[in-house]
């Protein structure tokens, strides 16, 4: 892709030194790239790096009078916070994998692992991946703000940079946590209300509940840690990771916000996410709206997934982005399926690539060609609520208009199961949805129909596990076809503040389609 290619030019121009970084990795393509440290690479060199390599990730090499402070998530900013660093406005950062950031400096510094808890440097000797490449979770890298030049780091960074340092737990240690909460002494308080209060957040708690937990905490510390000391710490660290600091808006400001987004001509309306199907449209009022929670929900071997991939290709075509998280299926499952609904080749086709007709494999190439284009990600590493919110919060405001969950059933969450585990997975789906503006799209399983009811079709109180389910979901579809049967009932059992109804459409397995009126 030649935008990898132009972006290493404009790096070079500023004078530093981009490499070719593997393929959605972050590991130097070259054999040897030490000889960068000290030597610019040549225009002629860059060209031919990404001409062998289009699509390989931009690496730069730190050094050299700058620096990046890699900050690993909410602990990482909650020890900076408790340490006093504040991170200037115009330093140029990136946002990295979800939850992380990397902000650039002017200045020296040394090569520094562990600095505070989550929070490293690199420079001599070091290089960061940077924008535009795609981190291996298929977040995009991208600027947050200005992109240059680097400010003079903050004196207490450098302070911090300058002092001894003593062993910190390492990344899978998990016995600090244990220790935490029993109480720490005076000279560990700050610190650690941070980093407790940080750590509780990135799992999902509301700001609330993370300041009552930590008023507890704080009476258990010798001596007991200031109630407003506690208070700040919190409000600091859930307005840093977003959370609801900030005092309620008054309905004269609401009321404006709200008139304005109704009178907004449609090219400046929020995206709505096409279903696909016009007659579910019409029913929805139009498509999957942000915010929306929606349930799509069937048997097995009904056309969920089938279904989903199509409502991805059809919002990617409007050029809303897409985020697909597929627990159930690989990445190249996947595209598979797009390529065969794109294409109109039968799926067993593509299954072993024996091609009948000569001409399906320039279909198989044009279509490929289409998918390609469309704003869509693929990762399988979404396996729980909390991976969710960090995978969301790695996009750029406005780059997604639907994220699509395959399944809900198979998520997990720590030390909960049963019921427990589906209702927390779908509490944190309706955070993310309202969180990220974004509707969200969970594919979920059903009970199993009672054997003596022919007649029996999908309701509310089938959805698996939990009722949880269907009170947080914003919109139910259900889907239902007898397995000798391509037409499916297409249900709208829930509809918050809209119509339900109910359509068919015809469900096409060789080109796993779905068409209706």
């Amino acid at each position: 892709m030649k935008e990898f290619l132009q972006w290493a030019k404009y790096y070079h121009a500023r004078g530093l030194h981009p490499i070719p970084i593997e393929v959605r990795g972050k590991r130097p393509i070259l054999a040897s790239w030490s000889e960068y440290f000290t030597r610019q690479p040549t225009i002629e060199e860059l060209e031919r790096w990404w001409g062998e390599t289009p699509d390989a990730n931009v690496g730069l090499i730190q050094g050299r009078g700058a620096f990046v402070l890699d900050i690993d998530g909410p602990e990482g900013e909650a020890a900076l916070a408790a340490a006093g660093v504040e991170i200037p406005t115009n330093a140029p950062q990136v946002t990295s994998s979800p939850g992380k950031r990397h902000v650039y400096f002017a200045g020296v510094a040394p090569n520094v692992v562990g600095i505070l808890e989550k929070v490293d440097t690199r420079s001599d000797g070091g290089y960061v991946v940077a924008p535009p490449s795609i981190h291996p979770c298929g977040a995009p890298y991208a600027w947050a703000s200005n992109l240059w030049p680097p400010p003079p780091a903050p004196p207490r960074l450098l302070e911090l940079l300058q002092r001894p340092r003593k062993p910190t737990l390492g990344p899978k240690a998990d016995t600090w946590l244990l220790d935490a909460l029993a109480g720490v002494g005076e000279g560990q308080r700050d610190i650690m209300c941070a980093r407790l209060s940080g750590y509780l957040w990135g799992k999902g708690l509301p700001q609330d509940a993370v300041e009552g937990f930590m008023q507890l905490w704080a009476e258990a510390c010798t001596p007991a840690f200031p109630t407003e000391e506690v208070t700040k710490t919190v409000v600091s660290i859930c307005k840093r990771e977003g959370g609801p600091a900030a005092p309620p808006a008054g309905i004269e400001t609401l009321v404006a916000a709200t008139v304005a987004r109704i009178l907004a001509p449609p090219e400046k309306r929020p995206p709505v996410a096409s279903t696909s199907l016009k007659s579910l449209d019409e029913i929805l009022d139009g498509g999957f709206f942000p915010g929306n929670f929606i349930l799509l929900a069937a048997r097995p071997s009904v056309g969920k997934t089938a279904l989903a991939v199509q409502i991805a290709r059809a919002s990617g075509r409007k050029g809303s982005g897409v985020l697909f998280c597929s627990l159930e299926m690989t990445q190249d499952e996947i595209v598979q399926w797009m390529l065969v609904q794109e294409s109109g080749i039968p799926q067993q086709v593509l299954q072993t690539g024996v091609f009948p007709v000569e001409a399906m494999k320039q279909g198989l190439l044009d279509a490929a060609a289409r998918v390609r284009e469309l704003p869509l990600w693929i990762t399988p590493t979404v396996y729980t609520g909390e991976d969710l919110h960090e995978t969301l919060a790695g996009f750029e405001p406005g780059v997604l208009g639907l994220v699509i969950v395959d399944y809900l059933q198979i998520m997990s969450s720590a030390h909960l199961d049963g019921r427990a585990r589906i209702e927390h997975i779908s509490k944190m789906i309706k955070r993310a949805a309202v969180k990220y503006r974004v509707p969200i799209m969970a594919l979920s399983s059903l009970s199993r129909p009672p054997k003596d009811n022919p007649n029996w079709r999908p309701q509310l109180g089938d959805l698996r596990e939990s009722g949880q389910l269907e009170h947080d979901a914003d919109i139910v579809v259900m889907l239902h076809r007898e397995l000798t049967d391509m037409t499916t009932e297409v249900f709208v059992r829930k509809h918050r503040g809209g119509r339900i109804g109910q359509l068919r459409a015809t469900f096409t397995g060789a080109h796993l389609t779905f068409e209706g009126a």
